[in-house]
């Protein structure tokens, strides 16, 4: 059920955070318009590894494993991912919202508009997501790329910078990125046709 993902130990470790996942999905039926398509999650780390994530016969699925040419592939440390799903970022982001950080739908979401997926897959390279947090001196970083290429870290295509609380505005929904970005809010350098073919993946 979903609670069992509101109160996970900061200690978890990435296998058995997707096996707890993957029993909240397993029932997800794929709507008539789901892509086929898979992304891949890459941890690196100790205890990290690689997970693919899309509809497989009708229903959504989570495996261990890499698969090739996926259409997003999303890449970030161990140390960074749990500040995501069960650390800092989560504790600032969920107060305040109508539903879960965690809601396990939204893990397979990005594939279930097809129309949505055919207007990205011509896009291609990495994007560069950090998120600033100065209350703790720190920032959280992840890696984004689209169009079934290698990844190239070292030179992405497109940076995005937002604060961790400008972030939360954004998840619970009281701005927008539009919005967000004029007031200067989200920093965006280089390929701009990335980051707005990844708002159209996370946002359909």
């Amino acid at each position: 059920m979903l609670s069992d993902l509101t109160n996970l130990p900061r200690t978890i470790v990435p296998e058995a955070f997707f096996e707890k996942v993957m029993e909240v999905v397993a029932d997800i039926p794929a709507p008539a318009e789901a892509a086929e398509d898979r992304a891949l999650v890459r941890l690196e780390g100790l205890g990290g590894g690689e997970w693919n994530v899309g509809f497989v016969d009708g229903r959504a699925q989570i495996r261990e494993g890499t698969i090739s040419d996926p259409t997003v592939q999303v890449s970030l440390s161990v140390i960074d991912w749990r500040e995501f799903v069960v650390g800092r970022v989560r504790d600032v982001v969920t107060p305040g919202m109508d539903k879960n950080l965690l809601d396990p739908r939204m893990v397979v979401r990005i594939f279930d508009d097809r129309e949505a997926v055919e207007a990205v897959r011509d896009f291609q390279g990495t994007i560069r997501l950090t998120v600033r947090d100065p209350e703790e001196d720190g920032d959280y970083v992840l890696f984004v790329t689209l169009g079934s290429q290698d990844e190239t870290r070292e030179e992405p295509a497109t940076t995005v910078e937002i604060s961790l609380e400008d972030l939360a505005r954004l998840v619970r929904q009281e701005s927008t990125p539009q919005a967000a970005f004029f007031a200067g809010q989200i920093r965006i350098d280089g390929d701009m046709n990335l980051a707005m073919a990844l708002m159209t993946l996370t946002t359909h």
